[in-house]
This record gives C-alpha cells, sequence and structure tokens, in this order.
C-alpha cells in the first residue's frame, strides 16, 4: 500500500450528513408510475386494442396521483 491508499483507508464517510434529495423524497412517484403502467396497458387494450397509448396515458395520470400522495413517516 502506498501512501494515498493509507490516506484514504483513514478518511472516515459519514452517510447521515450527506442527505441528497433523492433520499428525501416523501412522494410516491415510482408506485404511482407502476400503477399506471398496469392498469393503462389494461385499459389500454380493453378500450383502445392500443396498449402503447394507454400505457403513456397511465403513466402521466400515475406521476400524477404519486406526486399527489404523500408518505407516511
Amino acid at each position: 500500500m502506498d501512501e494515498k491508499d493509507k490516506e484514504s483507508t483513514n478518511i472516515k464517510v459519514d452517510d447521515k450528513d450527506n442527505q441528497s434529495p433523492e433520499k428525501n423524497k416523501e412522494d410516491n412517484l415510482a408506485i404511482g408510475m407502476c400503477l399506471g403502467i398496469c392498469i393503462g396497458s389494461g385499459v389500454g387494450q380493453l378500450l383502445f386494442n392500443n396498449i402503447s397509448l394507454g400505457i403513456s396515458i397511465g403513466m402521466c395520470l400515475g406521476l400524477v396521483i404519486g406526486s399527489s400522495i404523500k408518505k407516511k413517516k
């Protein structure tokens, strides 16, 4: 080990102080998108006979619904 490796092993990283905005999100965007895609594909196939249209509309609606619902702490 050279001196740079020794210095890097001595540095302590404290993840508690490193609060990025991605970790502090309190909305359900991913859950809303997943549900929107699933429901949209079914509705798109039944109503429009076009799954891609249903998925895109469902994903957009899922984003709106997911961003409006806050997570419980």
